[in-house]
């Protein structure tokens, strides 16, 4: 007999642009190979509780939102640096990249093995994806806060502003990820106000609760840095000196 619980878990849809116009069945074979290839050495960490595939989507499941949020990178970088003509496509493929943190149902059988991953918030992760640029890595707000709270200092993200998500499932606000040492794109379109308008008490408080949450993930992420730095140069010169730092 089966068993489900209800955990809190980080979420990954991906999909790639160009699957559709593949019309020849070695290319079929041939990117099928890729995505096991993908499977085996990038979605291979122990925090992942649940993968699925299917033709060329990924689902994954994840405890850990930093470990999904590097998956989700290897996984853009490994697309956007693949010559995808030069293997016999038409086209160069890409890949859309959405992640989320939702509380869903995990089934388990009577191995305790994780055979399924179901609930109706798995959709809102699925209606991220549609949304996101080729060769791109979206996250809501919700997975974005999660992930600077894990102190990641070599994982960043743009706030794109509120979107609307695909279907008709509403609005939300929603993060660009990307490494640290990659420079933010200047012309990127954001969602601002085109006309003139009162802004409401809720939208104030919003704005600067977002404020807020990014100062306090840069300040964390300098801290830890700098952490880094004392600890190298105390082990260097055999002192046993730790600098301690206020929470932010």
């Amino acid at each position: 007999m089966s068993k489900e619980s209800s955990q809190l878990l980080s979420i990954l849809f991906s999909d790639v642009k160009g699957y559709s116009k593949i019309n020849d069945d070695k290319l079929y074979s041939l990117l099928r190979q890729e995505m096991i290839k993908i499977e085996s050495e990038i979605f291979n960490v122990d925090s992942i509780i649940y993968k699925n595939t299917w033709g060329d989507a990924f689902f994954v499941c994840c405890h850990s939102v930093y470990d999904l949020a590097e998956m989700a990178l290897k996984l853009r970088d490994f697309f956007k640096n693949t010559n995808w003509k030069r293997k016999g496509f038409s086209i160069n493929l890409s890949i859309r990249i959405g992640l989320h943190i939702q509380e869903v149902k995990v089934i388990k059988d009577t191995n305790n093995i994780v055979v399924d991953v179901i609930g109706k918030r798995i959709n809102t992760t699925a209606r991220i994806e549609p949304i996101v640029n080729a060769d791109e890595v979206y996250c809501s707000k919700r997975f974005y806060d999660h992930l600077m709270d894990e102190e990641s200092i070599n994982i960043k993200g743009l706030n794109l502003g509120t979107k609307s998500l695909a279907k008709e499932f509403g609005d939300m606000d929603v993060y660009k990820l990307s490494w640290d040492y990659e420079k933010i794109d200047n012309n990127i379109s954001l969602s601002m106000p085109k006309i003139k308008r009162t802004f409401s008490d809720k939208e104030k408080m919003d704005f600067i609760n977002n404020a807020f949450s990014n100062f306090k993930a840069g300040f964390k992420k300098g801290l830890k840095k700098l952490e880094n730095e004392y600890n190298l140069g105390a082990n260097e010169s055999g002192l046993a000196f730790t600098p301690h730092f206020y929470q932010c």
